[in-house]
């Protein structure tokens, strides 16, 4: 596997690990010598980049949002580790099997992090097959302790952990029951609180649900009042990982956790209380249970309607990697874009060489891989979000931004994106991109530019980086020298998406179907190499608006046929940002084919589909949405 060779990683990894004062020793534990560390920090030594991608889960540093590109190897590894995951999240275990047992043969002892994977998929295979619990547990504790070899022996608090192992101890210390206490699972749980939000929406919700089966498992064992203390602790954690999943708009684990605290209620409503105060919390808990009865209900038939297990798999999402691209892959897509014949990049490389990097069959040295992507309007760096920047205080800046852009108060909005502007290098083009793009926005929203002036401006932005013809044009074949065809591929970054996107909500007619065309070409060449759950985040923001438009325009099969791709990967995913859209668009759809097209087909209830609109979209907190619904059922029932 890769190994990664750079004085600018090893100054990162240090910045990182002292910004939130953890020691060399705390860090290295587990995955190289505390020496090797300090070797590596100091650029004397090079880290493989599992190894490294581990660290900084450890740090919090994730690349959730980050664009990450990678060896022509490492790319393979990581697809194959997507198609273990996709298999196991449709209990597809056959073929799980299968796929593991050749990414062991290629990759499974690499080092730590890559058989702890292995023997964790092991381990979830073992469990859909429902083997005895005795036979898989030994291999979960052999991967627990490949990473964390005092991990059941220190504090918890003391122990740096990424999210995948703090997984692995809970699953441990539920199955391995003399160590379940009360005392652990808080713990466990105020660690889980205290890490980003993506690793809360994962971990809150499991620990809450293997506690509170823990708790229902005490009835038999402790006085009715003991018990019921310990179900309303357990039910106050079941909320806050409620919660925790609405802030993200996932549902990890969701259903469990329901089924789990319907149990903690049934014990809750047994308590001796007074009449009065027992009145007030019963009214209570049966509200809570008529809200869960509801939503479990509907998100049950949505599974059941796609064929997708209802429960979620115990490790796959802990090991899901976003936005990853291969960058000999993106060099050739690239080029191909910008019209560059090899013998053109002679002055980096020789056409030889460029011809063996774009056939994977050599890795990109530093400086060819550098010259080259901004060659072709890339930023060098191989892992970065929409602005360029190693400097905190404007990470933390551009956040703000994005939060104030959100709100009506322009003016404070446009003095935020002048001090972010100012604090960024605009020699660098993604971060001039970034802030062309925003600036022509607030002008619009602001009534100073015109629609004309506005998208003139976008297409302005978006040439900054890539030309404009080579976005749009089809992705047909091409023919190489020994005749034969091969595919012509595209490659966009997050923030040209973002811009394809925003031009194609302001075209009109022709050209609005020549960007949805476009955009649907382009994931549809990711949705053949079954990887749509790794850029469902842009997925489902660009093709859930495509979706919408299409149906505009009449195309209401193909409408149909998007809305149930959306709401099939979204479940896979654990997603509900805007399933809400996907569902009621199919009721429309269905509507204006019986209403324009005399269509006999049936039609769902408008009043139900509705009702599970409000539902999917309160839980999202899509406030906008959610009232939108209601006053469409409100005149529904008008009528």
């Amino acid at each position: 596997m890769d190994k990664l060779h750079s004085s600018e990683l090893g100054t990162f990894l240090r910045k990182e690990r002292t910004k939130r004062n953890v020691s060399i020793v705390d860090l290295s534990n587990g995955l190289v010598s505390a020496s090797m560390l300090q070797k590596i920090e100091k650029g004397e030594r090079p880290i493989e980049k599992r190894i490294c991608q581990r660290m900084l889960e450890r740090l919090g540093a994730t690349n959730f949002f980050y664009e990450n590109y990678v060896s022509q190897q490492e790319y393979e590894a990581w697809k194959l580790r997507e198609w273990i995951l996709n298999a196991l999240d449709v209990e597809d275990t056959s073929t799980a099997w299968e796929l593991l047992q050749q990414y062991e043969e290629t990759y499974g002892a690499e080092n730590k992090v890559e058989k702890q994977f292995c023997l964790i998929m092991r381990v979830q295979c073992m469990q859909q097959e429902k083997k005895p619990t005795e036979e898989w547990l030994p291999v979960l504790k052999q991967a627990l302790y490949e990473t964390m070899p005092n991990a059941l022996h220190k504090p918890l608090d003391s122990l740096i952990l990424a999210a995948e192992e703090l997984n692995l101890i809970v699953e441990y210390v539920y199955y391995q029951e003399e160590l379940s206490s009360v005392e652990l699972y808080e713990e466990l749980f105020s660690y889980a609180s205290r890490m980003d939000i993506w690793s809360q929406a994962k971990l809150c919700p499991k620990i809450a649900l293997f506690f509170s089966k823990w708790v229902n498992a005490q009835e038999e064992n402790l006085p009715l009042e003991e018990v019921a203390t310990l179900a309303e602790r357990a039910n106050r954690m079941c909320n806050d990982s409620i919660e925790a999943l609405r802030i993200h708009a996932k549902i990890y684990f969701l259903l469990e956790v329901f089924e789990e605290k319907k149990n903690l209620i049934s014990l809750l409503m047994k308590q001796k209380l007074d009449a009065e105060t027992k009145k007030r919390k019963n009214r209570q808990y049966r509200a809570e249970l008529k809200k869960m009865e509801q939503f479990g209900t509907l998100l049950q038939s949505l599974y059941t309607k796609y064929n997708i297990p209802a429960h979620t798999c115990a490790y796959t999402c802990f090991y899901r990697e976003n936005e990853v691209y291969s960058i000999n892959e993106v060099l050739y897509a690239r080029r191909l874009m910008f019209g560059f014949k090899r013998e053109d990049l002679e002055d980096i490389c020789t056409s030889r060489t460029l011809q063996r990097i774009e056939l994977g069959q050599t890795n990109v040295q530093g400086y060819i891989q550098k010259s080259l992507f901004q060659k072709f309007g890339l930023s060098p760096e191989l892992y970065h979000s929409q602005i360029c920047t190693d400097k905190e205080e404007v990470i933390q800046l551009e956040r703000e931004y994005r939060l104030a852009s959100n709100s009506k108060y322009l003016t404070h909005t446009k003095q935020l994106l002048q001090q972010l502007k100012s604090m960024l290098s605009m020699e660098n083009l993604q971060n001039k991109q970034y802030i062309m793009c925003e600036e022509a926005q607030l002008g619009f929203l602001g009534r100073e530019l015109s629609k004309a002036e506005y998208v003139q401006q976008l297409k302005e932005a978006l040439e900054l980086t890539v030309p404009y013809e080579a976005v749009m044009k089809p992705m047909e074949d091409v023919r190489l020298k020994n005749g034969r065809m091969q595919p012509r591929v595209k490659y966009l970054t997050i923030k040209e998406l973002k811009i394809i996107e925003e031009l194609m909500k302001l075209a009109e007619g022709e050209e609005k179907r020549a960007y949805i065309q476009m955009v649907l070409d382009y994931y549809n060449q990711i949705e053949k190499q079954q990887l749509l759950p790794s850029v469902m985040i842009m997925y489902s923001f660009i093709v859930g608006n495509a979706q919408s438009w299409v149906g505009n325009l009449g195309e209401y099969t193909l409408s149909d046929s998007l809305n149930h791709t959306l709401l099939r990967e979204s479940l896979k995913v654990r997603r509900v940002n805007r399933m809400h859209s996907f569902w009621y668009n199919l009721l429309w759809n269905a509507e204006q084919r019986r209403e324009k097209l005399s269509s006999a087909e049936n039609v769902p209830d408008r009043g139900q589909r509705l009702q599970d609109c409000i539902l999917l979209a309160q839980y999202a907190q899509e406030d906008f949405a959610t009232e939108d619904y209601r006053k469409k059922l409100t005149k529904y029932k008008r009528n």
